[in-house]
């Protein structure tokens, strides 16, 4: 996603020390933030907390920004360490919650087709509670925020190819693990 006019002067204020312009950035950015915090952690307050201290973090060291880089990506980056780290941390993960609660179908009600797709979502989400914590995140960044690999990337910090690996991967074993894989 390219940035506009005016988010590319809000960029520039922020660098030179303009609260008011990172303030605009801000708002731009915390509902990205927001969703890729509570996608890794899957608990609204911790996605609240990391995505503030990710604007914190990210306004305390403005000045190492690069702009001829992307700022999404920059901001995202802090947001991913910082739900990482948060998730190391964290010994709780009783019972897993809804990471994938926004994907329901908001289609017609029928009771069947409904009961159907809670228990899709829900292997789903089983599933991808026991992956890999690298390539789960991965794997909701790109299906579920609809990142593209090359943003992915830079927030993981890892090559382009190892990301399309690692989701082609996580694709391979969820069909697996589902019982989708006909091919």
């Amino acid at each position: 996603m390219a940035e506009s006019g005016g988010e590319t002067q809000w960029i520039q204020g922020a660098v030179a020390g303009d609260k008011d312009s990172f303030c605009q950035l801000v708002m731009i950015y915390q509902k990205r933030a927001y969703s890729l915090a509570f996608r890794l952690l899957k608990d609204p307050g911790a996605a609240e907390d990391v995505a503030q201290e990710a604007f914190c973090r990210a306004w305390l060291s403005i000045s190492r920004f690069v702009p001829e880089r992307p700022f999404a990506s920059w901001i995202l980056r802090i947001v991913y360490r910082l739900a990482i780290n948060r998730s190391r941390l964290s010994a709780r993960q009783a019972h897993p919650t809804g990471a994938l609660d926004g994907l329901k179908s908001k289609g017609p009600d029928d009771p069947e087709r409904s009961a159907e797709n809670r228990d899709t979502f829900h292997r789903l989400e089983c599933a991808l509670e026991t992956m890999e914590e690298g390539a789960r995140s991965m794997f909701l960044l790109h299906h579920m925020e609809g990142m593209s690999i090359r943003d992915i990337a830079a927030i993981v910090e890892r090559p382009e190819g190892t990301v399309k690996t690692i989701l082609f991967r996580t694709r391979k074993q969820l069909r697996l693990t589902l019982g989708l894989d006909g091919d």
